[in-house]
């Protein structure tokens, strides 16, 4: 059989705090009463029980504990019920009694809109940092792992041939490979012919991925912010503000593992508190724009709505109306309730009176459609110069070191110049040979020059595409045309028997006068 539950008082103390949208006292005629989304339920419960209320409010306007706050009337019995948005946590349990759980906090974060999505800028976006960390070695693995296997088949198979695969060819054919450059050279055997189609399918598959993943990103326009959470707080080290006194603040106070980033970020210097309890949605804005402000979604949303309207009225550009965003998600979770005093009979009779009341008023008070979303407009972006700046930086340290290198080469020469004092006639090459500075006729036939490596021969660089053309038709040179993936080239049959391949181009053909 079911207990009857005892009668509901006729007149009840009450104690409250300003935490809007939920709760707020106001002065009406000469008597507190209170308003807010609790206040709302409450007074439906005034009409269904039959009583009437008197608000007690706290010495301090905060939560608290067992010496301050309401939790502190509650606890001590000065009031019967405290009409306000509780964190339902252990700590403050052993000082009162909680209702149901009303509602899951959702607290976000009000932080100034930034310019460029945390999604990547340009053309980094298509894939994430780990991605291109990922690519990055790849690139640096592929080419010595080519060449073990070159060296490895070599001594086994004893196959001539195979040394002339250098080290730095295999790094260099890597990068080449990814950049999509083919490569006249033919592997040997079976085991690197696979080698190479296995990088190739590779980059096949990674570049259609990246090409497919940038129109996406070019398209669909999706922004995110660059914190989602109070893990990225801790990460990125930024600073944020609360409100004292309210949920977030109760649960730093009172160590709970919910906030735990918080409670680090704090004790390094980054947290900071605000006693203002009725601030203005002009000044939250205000102090959102010096830190992230952590707040009810529903308090930022209103905030965000009224500076739209500003701006609005102000006729300023629809693509600068919306000056603040809010994350998506919720930044923690908590569940909040009512707090009664221990043992007291209107926990009992209160006990499953909420129902999707709160939500439902949440929801009234802010707009069917979201102001200023993340996503503003759907629309095709065009790139910009920002999108690229990732890009210049990559390209002015790339020729930043190839200018030090280039300065070290010369300095290195002017010293092997000087060391020398003009004993020999020639100077010395990076592979050790003896480079002839008397002129040469290149219309004979030119001799091979043993390198440091014995038994190995290296040819000094090969002559001008003028001079080869010229001596080409001359007599000294045989020469045909052959095409290779849709370039022309020049083969010359030089007198020693080797060949050389010379574009047709001139241009193109500049590149080809150093040994490779």
């Amino acid at each position: 059989m079911r207990e009857k539950l005892p009668p509901f008082p006729s007149h009840i103390s009450i104690t409250t705090i300003n935490d809007f949208p939920y709760s707020e006292i106001i002065n009406k005629n000469g008597t507190l009463v209170g308003r807010g989304l609790c206040f709302d339920f409450f007074h439906e419960l005034m009409k269904k029980f039959n009583f009437t209320y008197t608000i007690v409010p706290p010495e301090k306007d905060v939560i608290g504990d067992s010496t301050t706050g309401m939790i502190k009337q509650l606890y001590k019995n000065e009031v019967d019920m405290a009409v306000s948005h509780i964190p339902i946590i252990p700590e403050l349990a052993k000082y009162v009694d909680f209702s149901d759980a009303i509602e899951l906090m959702d607290m976000t974060f009000l932080i100034p809109r930034p310019g460029t999505s945390a999604t990547g800028t340009g053309l980094f976006a298509p894939f994430s940092e780990r991605v291109w960390w990922a690519i990055l070695f790849s690139i640096f693995i592929i080419g010595p792992a080519i060449y073990i296997i070159i060296i490895l088949r070599s001594r086994l198979s004893k196959c001539e041939g195979s040394e002339k695969f250098t080290f730095f060819m295999c790094l260099w054919w890597a990068y080449g490979a990814l950049v999509k450059q083919g490569t006249i050279v033919a592997p040997p055997g079976d085991s690197i012919r696979i080698s190479f189609s296995f990088w190739w399918i590779y980059i096949t598959i990674l570049s259609s991925f990246y090409t497919a993943n940038l129109t996406a990103f070019f398209t669909l326009n999706k922004f995110t912010l660059w914190i989602n959470s109070i893990e990225d707080l801790l990460y990125w080290r930024y600073s944020w503000w609360i409100v004292e006194g309210r949920s977030v603040d109760t649960l730093i106070q009172h160590n709970d593992p919910a906030v735990q980033p918080l409670i680090t970020s704090r004790k390094w210097g980054y947290g900071y508190t605000s006693t203002d309890y009725n601030m203005s949605f002009t000044n939250i804005l205000k102090h959102a724009d010096k830190r992230v402000f952590i707040v009810d979604r529903t308090v930022a949303m209103l905030a965000i709505q009224k500076d739209y309207i500003n701006q609005t009225l102000k006729e300023i550009p629809d693509n600068f109306r919306c000056r603040y965003a809010i994350s998506d998600k919720r930044v923690f979770q908590k569940l909040r309730g009512y707090a009664f005093p221990k043992k007291s009979i209107l926990r009992n009779i209160m006990v499953a009176f909420e129902n999707g009341f709160v939500e439902h008023y949440r929801n009234r008070m802010t707009s069917v459609s979201q102001v200023c979303p993340l996503d503003i407009t759907m629309i095709e972006r065009q790139l910009k110069v920002s999108d690229l700046y990732v890009t210049y930086k990559v390209c002015f340290y790339a020729y930043s070191a190839a200018g030090c290198l280039w300065a070290l080469e010369v300095l290195s020469w002017l010293v092997l110049k000087f060391a020398k004092c003009g004993k020999f006639k020639g100077k010395l090459s990076k592979v050790g040979q003896i480079e002839d500075t008397e002129p040469r006729d290149y219309g004979a036939s030119e001799p091979a020059v043993l390198s440091a490596k014995e038994g190995w021969p290296s040819r000094s660089p090969p002559p001008s595409y003028e001079m080869s053309t010229e001596a080409a038709a001359a007599g000294g040179f045989q020469n045909n045309t052959m095409s290779i993936q849709g370039r022309e080239y020049d083969v010359v049959h030089e007198g020693s028997g080797a060949r050389r391949l010379i574009p047709s181009k001139n241009s193109t053909s500049n590149l080809f006068q150093y040994l490779h």
